[in-house]
């Protein structure tokens, strides 16, 4: 019988328990005692998740799995001080849930991390722009007034300031997950959804304490904080944890997508609207925090704009170069070749130099791809790209002309330099395969694409001669009427390149 799955058996077992936990008396033992019982079980969950992962998948789910055994801890001294009705603030577990904060962050910028890249800097813009918004409204409204409170002492206002502050970075390890812009396996979702948990019920647990000035916590927070467990353990026991702990390049490149953008836009304009609140309130004592934050954030969007129009104009020139660039052998494609072939004929007629075009196409190619196949043949197509392109040089144009064809445009040489050039094309041909060569020097009054045909006729010649040969298109007589001298305007013709196999 197939066993079912470690993290779908933990999101059972851990959700099981919780309709008996909501019918329990609010605040009673009972509920406290059920409370701490479903945390164990997360816990001891998440460690048999741990246990499964790969060696070297296991550092940063440790720090996380480290956090979950703090913050058992932390629920244990907190269960023992209620059950004796001590009710110190701050106390032994605040500190034991602060340290579990830390490891939380450490472990999960471990799993979060990316391989340096244009994406990663724009990632780190947009959560660097969100956590500054919400780190002023946090600072505004819970972390000054803690700290203000002439009532407590000074440990109870640190450990109040800590607290936000702590969930200032979970939001900023949401940022970072939530714009990723591949998925790594199954197991980042339910993380996500364990940091929404845990950072939904510690504000609401702030903003529950500031307008009631209670310290029972509302069922719906307990119920938060323990999904928060829950989920964590699905996340480590799923069999996408070990994916999610090694770093891999995006699947896909991250846009800046209409919510992206609206959630920017949000968190730009929040604590400018906060300054205006204050202002309008006569509460001027947060205008330097929030001042302060305004130009943070300006500078932060005003980075993420330089880094879009640096990402476009990369993106631009890419663009351009696969415009140019034959996509299976990176040589230059018939487009480019067109127009350095015009280029190369007008320089040389009008600086009274030699120029020389070949053809090359590599001899019984259909025969090579029905037994090697056609993926092969790709194979033997790039592999003579690269050894032609090597072995002819500097100042030459090598091109793509169409299927097994191929284009050279030797600048400055005649007939004799340009066969002795081209014997490095016989000699470099890769896999033992041979190559038939067609040369022609343009002449006076020739138009590029004469020259080319004269040169397509040599290589008919080679091919004809028993192939593996070089030879060169003879000298081609004036037409009638037309002088020899500067070239005459003539349409252009296309020649197209012929089938593959000859």
């Amino acid at each position: 019988m197939r066993r079912a799955p470690l993290h779908l058996v933990a999101l059972v077992a851990c959700l099981l328990p919780l309709p008996g936990y909501l019918l329990l008396e609010p605040g009673s033992t009972a509920e406290l005692v059920g409370y701490v019982v479903v945390v164990l079980l997360a816990v001891a969950f998440t460690g048999a998740g741990l246990r499964r992962l790969p060696r070297g998948a296991r550092r940063p789910w440790l720090l996380v799995g480290a956090c979950q055994a703090a913050f058992a801890v932390g629920e244990l001294v907190w269960l023992a001080m209620a059950l004796r009705g001590v009710e110190t603030y701050p106390s032994a577990a605040d500190a034991v849930y602060l340290t579990g904060y830390a490891l939380l962050v450490a472990g999960v910028l471990g799993l979060v991390r990316e391989p340096a890249s244009r994406h990663r800097r724009g990632a780190l813009l947009d959560a660097a722009i969100v956590t500054t918004s919400v780190a002023a409204l946090v600072g505004v409204l819970v972390v000054l007034p803690a700290a203000q409170d002439g009532g407590s002492s000074r440990a109870a206002q640190l450990v109040a300031a800590l607290y936000p502050l702590a969930d200032v970075a979970l939001v900023h390890l949401l940022a970072r997950t939530l714009t990723w812009p591949g998925g790594r396996g199954g197991a980042l979702l339910p993380l996500v959804l364990a940091l929404v948990c845990t950072v939904c019920a510690d504000f609401g647990w702030s903003a529950w304490q500031a307008a009631v000035d209670d310290t029972t916590a509302p069922r719906w927070m307990n119920l938060a904080w323990l999904l928060y467990y829950v989920l964590v353990a699905v996340a480590a026991c799923s069999p996408g944890a070990a994916a999610l702990a090694s770093p891999a390049p995006p699947r896909r490149r991250a846009g800046l997508t209409r919510g992206r953008l609206a959630v920017l836009s949000l968190a730009a304009l929040l604590p400018s609207l906060l300054l205006v609140g204050s202002a309008l309130l006569g509460t001027e004592q947060h205008v330097v925090l929030l001042g302060g934050a305004t130009l943070v954030v300006v500078a932060l969007v005003l980075l993420r704009v330089a880094d879009l129009l640096e990402l476009l104009r990369q993106q631009a020139d890419q663009l351009a170069e696969q415009a140019r660039t034959d996509p299976l052998t990176g040589l230059a494609n018939r487009r480019t070749w067109d127009h350095a072939l015009a280029r190369a004929c007008a320089a040389a007629a009008a600086r009274g130099l030699p120029l020389s075009v070949a053809l090359v196409d590599l001899d019984h190619f259909k025969r090579f791809n029905d037994t090697h196949g056609h993926p092969v043949g790709d194979e033997l197509l790039r592999e003579a790209a690269a050894a032609w392109r090597e072995a002819l040089g500097a100042g030459v144009v090598l091109a793509r002309w169409g299927g097994e064809e191929f284009a050279v445009l030797l600048p400055g040489l005649g007939a004799a330099a340009a066969t002795a050039r081209l014997d490095a094309v016989h000699a470099s041909t890769p896999r033992g395969q041979t190559c038939s060569i067609g040369v022609a020097v343009l002449e006076a009054g020739q138009d590029p694409d004469a020259v080319l045909r004269r040169a397509d006729e040599a290589l008919y010649a080679a091919k004809r001669a028993g192939r593996a040969r070089t030879e060169v298109a003879p000298a081609a007589p004036p037409g009638p009427g037309v002088p020899r001298g500067p070239a005459v305007p003539v349409p252009r013709l296309r020649l197209r390149p012929r089938a593959p196999g000859r």
